[in-house]
């Protein structure tokens, strides 16, 4: 657990000592542990943190101007959000296929250059195994 997290376990453990849980998510936490009491404490937690951690990623990348959406499926486990989504979604789909498109021929040209060393390179790896 990297140590920028602590603010955010600190904040949870604030609001538990207050007695100020949301209902919701413990009820869900204390479900999710068939009733055990240690168990949903601690499943709490870890489920209270993970929603801090995506509000602030939210708020950061609202302050930066990008546009989010509220899908858990738009950040990571760390609360970090999916940037590469973001990106496609704003490549036209004419600039992407030629990006697309230029990659293959980069890779084509690439394997043409260097095809006698790649012909070398499959000879050793057949001698090495025996074949």
């Amino acid at each position: 657990m990297p140590a920028n997290d602590e603010h955010f376990y600190e904040t949870v453990s604030q609001e538990m000592k207050a007695n100020n849980v949301q209902e919701g998510m413990w009820m869900k936490a204390y479900e999710q542990a068939m009733g055990d009491e240690k168990k949903a404490t601690a499943l709490y937690i870890k489920m209270r943190v993970e929603q801090l951690k995506r509000e602030q990623a939210k708020a950061e990348m609202d302050a930066l101007g990008v546009e989010t959406d509220d899908d858990d499926d738009a950040m990571d486990e760390d609360g970090a959000m999916m940037a590469v989504k973001r990106i496609e979604q704003r490549i036209p789909e004419s600039v992407w296929n030629a990006l697309q498109i230029g990659g293959f021929l980069l890779g084509c040209l690439l394997i043409w250059i260097f095809r006698q060393e790649l012909m070398g390179l499959g000879r050793s790896l057949r001698s090495m195994l025996g074949g």
